[in-house]
């Protein structure tokens, strides 16, 4: 009698699904919008400006196992929401890497290019931040960065119908101060269409924002929620959910409201601070009334 062969298993490509307990707040493999992709400067690794969490990841180009996830980093921004300090950025569209390993970041909607080195917990400025305009030391929402073959910096200034050149020599410094014009496609000036092409411009990112604060809450919100979930099923809990809601009750004098439902989930995510706890709560408490009611809970944790 021949042995059993053994049995060749097809190797599958992994993809974490919601509720599998590798979602977190920071997961840099979440990707919410991208735009600007490039390569860094050892060509191991992809560098993705994530647009809509307001952050630039890096994912291996190979990973063993199929898993590039395990070792996604989040290489600039992301931490500390959108905004215009340093150690933030707001809707970046495009990046380059530099071959001294640090990357430059389009910061679209601070109108600016900032420079991350790794490991840094803040970029520097390198053109622009002086507002959004058409000066040139201006930029009006930049969505993508190439270098030439000289190592100057293209910078495509979108909003202003654009390209700027950065010399090489000026990316030495702390902040360059003008740019050159490669190309400009600006209308002439008193041409009617001018202000409508810079308005529709505008209104593509304004469709990106609302989409945001309404129906669909921040990433890190649903990450969050998704966690509690996991805490809150049976298997983990031992008891349904309703039984659970109703036993928070209990402990909360009738009514879950702000201050209870923070304890309760600080209990498993003691890192929220009191305005991210304030904020999922009125995710969860839809309808304003200040206390989560049995059908909210259910229908935000089921």
């Amino acid at each position: 009698m021949q042995p059993k062969r053994p049995k060749l298993e097809r190797k599958k490509e992994y993809v974490p699904r919601r509720g599998s307990g590798e979602l977190t707040s920071d997961s840099p493999w979440r990707l919410r919008r991208p735009f600007g992709l490039s390569i860094s400067c050892d060509q191991t690794r992809l560098l993705i400006a994530d647009s809509g969490n307001h952050r630039v990841v890096s994912w291996p180009l190979k990973a063993p196992g199929n898993r590039p996830w395990h070792d996604a980093q989040v290489v600039a921004g992301g931490r500390h929401g959108h905004g215009e300090r340093l150690n933030q950025l707001h809707h970046p569209k495009g990046v380059v890497a530099e071959a001294s390993g640090a990357i430059l970041i389009a910061d679209t909607l601070n109108h600016r290019i900032v420079r991350w080195i790794p490991g840094a917990k803040s970029g520097t400025l390198v053109f622009g931040g002086r507002g959004c305009g058409q000066r040139l030391d201006q930029l009006n929402q930049p969505t993508s960065l190439t270098f030439d073959s000289a190592g100057n910096l293209l910078i495509c200034d979108t909003g202003n119908h654009r390209i700027l050149r950065l010399p090489r020599e000026k990316l030495n410094g702390l902040q360059a101060i003008e740019a050159e014009r490669v190309a400009d496609g600006n209308p002439s000036k008193g041409d009617d269409d001018d202000d409508d092409a810079d308005g529709a411009f505008e209104d593509d990112f304004e469709d990106d924002e609302p989409d945001d604060k309404a129906d669909d809450p921040e990433p890190w919100i649903s990450d969050v929620i998704e966690d509690l979930k996991q805490h809150f099923k049976p298997i983990r809990s031992g008891m349904s959910l309703e039984d659970l809601y109703n036993r928070l009750l209990a402990a909360s004098n009738g009514q879950l409201s702000l201050d209870k439902f923070t304890v309760v989930v600080r209990t498993y995510r003691p890192d929220l601070s009191d305005a991210a706890c304030s904020q999922l709560f009125s995710t969860v408490n839809s309808s304003g009334s200040g206390s989560i009611s049995l059908a909210e809970f259910l229908a935000c944790f089921s």
